[in-house]
């Protein structure tokens, strides 16, 4: 993880990240450490985001897509938790670490 974060941060030096690690723990080996902050997606919350992800989807079937506007979009978004508000706090959990 923390090679994947230094090649983010040489690349895009100066934009914002939210490092996320997809592993099914949140615990972190008391050997181990991150040299950047990191949140952790587990099963539950990739299981939340995927359904909250294909219930936004499925709001469009009915609507014609060439006459769709922003706000109906982003009605959508905010009706299934995929704000960028919500993507930053509501999928992911702080790691733990091991003493």
């Amino acid at each position: 993880m923390n090679v994947s974060c230094a090649w983010f941060k040489e690349n895009y030096s100066g934009e914002t990240v939210k490092n996320i690690m997809v592993i099914p723990t949140k615990d972190i080996s008391a050997h181990g450490a991150f040299s950047q902050e990191v949140e952790i997606l587990r099963k539950g919350g990739l299981n939340k985001l995927t359904k909250n992800v294909r219930k936004f989807f499925d709001e469009f079937k009915d609507f014609d897509i060439h006459t769709l506007t922003e706000k109906q979009i982003n009605d959508c978004l905010n009706a299934h938790n995929l704000s960028v508000d919500n993507i930053l706090k509501d999928y992911t959990d702080k790691p733990y670490q091991k003493r």
